[in-house]
């Protein structure tokens, strides 16, 4: 069934949630390996997305290892992001129990009170499926732009896509790539439960984006000079309840190859300026736009802009904290000292202007990994 999917006459790419192992799919690439020329078989395996949640078997390692041209997302520890930190009153057994196991329908109760030894809401593959979401905010082709299935970065090997971090505060965290999204995709699925039992009158519904003119869902390329100020308008954009509509746009900082923020005047206006800073030459500045609703709950339409500042680029000054991000394998097992000898320690490299790379050290991201400290050191070498 894999491979009839996958030789539809359809030039659009097949995407494989992998909840609880590769197996059937390695079997379709093996499978079309031994029968197919070099091209058709490197045809087949071009239609092919993943988005792994953990992997979990030892396929996995295999289709890398033969196949590395797969394009793979591997949500090693990332997709506990779903139910981890962040805000826990919505993701709470009472916020539960009050929004979806009932007075919802047949379908609500059917939703656990309790996985896997945590009351309330855990959920590990759903971040699989929100990847793939056309709901204007991201491109699946690139996982380096985030969405609410996560942020991810190349992991140098192949066609792999690793877990990525983004600031929260004032240090980095690859789980924040998904909570940072909770309030608004809670709020979705809090709504769409009430769809269940209620009349469409009753419910509240999203609103639709438009940003420039534009509105479609695609993200929105624009071509700048550095210096240059960009005018964007969410002029246009509309509710189907005919509720009031807010307006917020940001600068997210890590999709970008700009290390600082972009100046933006009138964030929650319809109309806003965005100043290109003058040293971000041939950088990219991500640009999101959300327009919410006055429901209850209240909903969320996203568009997204990246600014395309021309140019070489600049070197990023040596006294910025880091930005990019880690080459490296994560470790989730690792043998050496007892965790009873203290904390460990762990050093990274960041080259600013070369590629991303990781010099020395790991982070460990094992759910059993002890107390530990990690630190940065910054270096000025292009040529790495």
């Amino acid at each position: 069934w894999i491979i009839k999917v996958l030789d539809k006459d359809d030039p659009r790419p097949v995407w494989f949630s992998i909840w609880g192992g590769p197996r059937e799919l390695a079997q379709a690439i093996w499978k079309v390996g031994q029968n197919r020329s070099d091209e058709q078989f490197a045809a087949f395996k071009r239609k092919i997305r993943v988005h792994s949640i953990a992997d979990q078997d030892r396929t996995a390692g295999w289709v890398k290892q033969h196949h590395p041209d797969v394009f793979w997302i591997f949500s090693r520890a990332l997709f506990r992001g779903i139910w981890k930190e962040g805000d826990q009153e919505i993701v709470s057994p009472a916020w539960l129990q009050k929004n979806v196991r009932t007075g919802h329908g047949p379908l609500g109760p059917v939703y656990p009170a309790k996985a896997a030894g945590k009351a309330g809401v855990k959920e590990g593959d759903t971040p699989s499926f929100f990847y793939v979401l056309p709901d204007g905010l991201s491109d699946p082709e690139h996982p380096e732009w985030g969405n609410w299935g996560g942020r991810f970065v190349a992991s140098g090997r192949g066609n792999e896509y690793i877990p990525a971090e983004d600031w929260m505060g004032n240090r980095r965290d690859m789980l924040y790539t998904i909570h940072r999204w909770r309030q608004v995709y809670q709020n979705s699925f809090e709504a769409r439960m009430d769809w269940c039992v209620k009349s469409y009158e009753q419910c509240n519904h999203g609103p639709v984006a438009v940003c420039n003119g534009d509105k479609g869902k695609e993200v929105i390329n624009i071509d700048v000079d550095p210096g240059q100020d960009v005018t964007l308008t969410a002029k246009g954009s509309s509710d189907p309840d005919g509720d009031k509509l807010s307006y917020k746009w940001w600068i997210y900082r890590e999709a970008g190859s700009y290390w600082a923020d972009a100046s933006i005047r009138g964030g929650n206006s319809v109309r806003v300026v965005v100043t290109t800073p003058k040293q971000a030459s041939g950088r990219t500045i991500h640009v999101i736009l959300e327009v919410v609703d006055a429901g209850e709950p209240a909903l969320t339409a996203y568009r997204r802009v990246i600014l395309n500042v021309s140019g070489d680029p600049v070197k990023a000054p040596i006294e910025v904290r880091p930005l990019a991000e880690y080459l490296s394998t994560p470790i989730n097992k690792l043998s050496g000292p007892s965790t009873k000898m203290g904390k460990w320690e762990f050093y990274r490299g960041i080259n600013l202007n070369g590629s991303a790379i990781t010099i020395d050290g790991n982070r460990w991201q094992g759910d059993d990994a002890p107390d530990f400290i990690c630190n940065d050191r910054a270096i000025d070498s292009p040529g790495v």
